[in-house]
């Protein structure tokens, strides 16, 4: 963990005043939200303090006194924790121009509620990113994005500032403009009633939104949980999509031989990404990686430094983005 310096770390002293605690530790993204790993120590006057090395960034993190996780109340910096909480936020060192709203608003695209009926579920909520200056009836191609266990659509908004990052990329051509639809999965795992939504009810109707209906230009991008959905859709329907993005997808749900390695070499064009701290995730990555290769199928799974967070999915989403969009858009020109 980083608790030594190194020449591009930045020295972040944590303090939480808890004179009366027996027990306090650092927990957040900088430890793959471990309960128990940075110890902080108390000082005379009763502060927990600890010193760790971080990275350019933003960190999440909460502090867990004896036993509780308690939000930093003495900052005022804070997300949605998907529980009913908030995590609090540090940066360290400049923002990722990246991730910074463009300053010229005629640049931002728009973001859309929309409603929406299932035959199964009843009324839906979606939420529709479509970049700047792109007339409305103009289909567009297009990601169905799907948030981790327990959260919203609003995640990639709240969290992983997905639209700001497409503002971004779009405005300095490094892709072609796309648009991204989101949806509500609950703790689904995009299975059963909400796969036959996505599949039956939204997919054949999304023209209405200016989204194409060619599936050759539209892809899948999930997280966590909607990682594995990513993944999963475009085995079970590899027609219908272009390219799947799973990022720190979580594989442990079921047997590995779920996974038929002939249907899943006919996935078009996946990506799937992890990082190496992950505590969630990781293990199953490893093993379908592992039990694929057994069978002679080689998946292009990305690993690099980082946990189950929103710091690392941040490091990697400019070059997965510019993947996705390239694929999507790739069959523009008439054939």
């Amino acid at each position: 963990f980083p608790t030594r310096r190194s020449s591009d770390l930045t020295a972040v002293t944590f303090t939480w005043p808890a004179p009366k605690a027996k027990a306090v530790f650092l927990a957040g993204e900088m430890n793959d939200w471990q309960a128990d790993t940075l110890p902080m120590v108390k000082n005379a006057q009763g502060q927990w303090q600890l010193t760790v090395y971080l990275e350019p960034g933003r960190w999440s993190y909460k502090f867990v006194q004896d036993g509780m996780w308690l939000t930093d109340e003495h900052n005022p910096l804070k997300h949605s924790d998907g529980q009913g909480g908030y995590n609090s936020m540090l940066q360290v060192g400049p923002l990722d121009p990246l991730f910074q709203p463009r300053a010229n608003a005629s640049e931002r695209g728009t973001l859309q509620e929309l409603n929406f009926e299932s035959h199964e579920l009843g009324p839906r909520r979606l939420l529709l990113y479509r970049p700047a200056g792109i007339p409305a009836q103009t289909l567009l191609p297009w990601a169905l994005a799907l948030h981790g266990y327990g959260m919203d659509r609003q995640q990639w908004v709240n969290d992983g500032e997905l639209p700001t990052l497409l503002d971004n990329l779009i405005v300095q051509k490094k892709i072609p403009p796309i648009a991204v639809l989101m949806v509500d999965g609950g703790k689904s795992f995009y299975q059963g009633p909400t796969e036959r939504f996505l599949m039956q009810d939204l997919l054949p109707h999304t023209a209405q939104w200016g989204l194409s209906e060619d599936p050759s230009r539209r892809a899948l991008l999930g997280v966590s949980m909607g990682g594995f959905g990513a993944f999963n859709l475009a085995y079970h329907y590899p027609n219908q999509f272009a390219t799947s993005v799973a990022l720190s997808g979580f594989f442990d749900l079921g047997p590995i031989t779920q996974w038929d390695p002939k249907r899943v070499a006919n996935i078009r064009a996946p990506q799937l990404y992890c990082g190496e701290q992950d505590q969630t995730s990781l293990a199953s990555n490893r093993a379908l990686e592992h039990y694929l290769q057994q069978a002679g199928v080689q998946l292009p799974f990305a690993y690099a430094p980082g946990g189950h967070t929103w710091h690392y999915w941040h490091s990697i989403l400019p070059q997965a983005m510019t993947r996705l969009a390239q694929t999507i858009a790739a069959s523009e020109s008439p054939e």
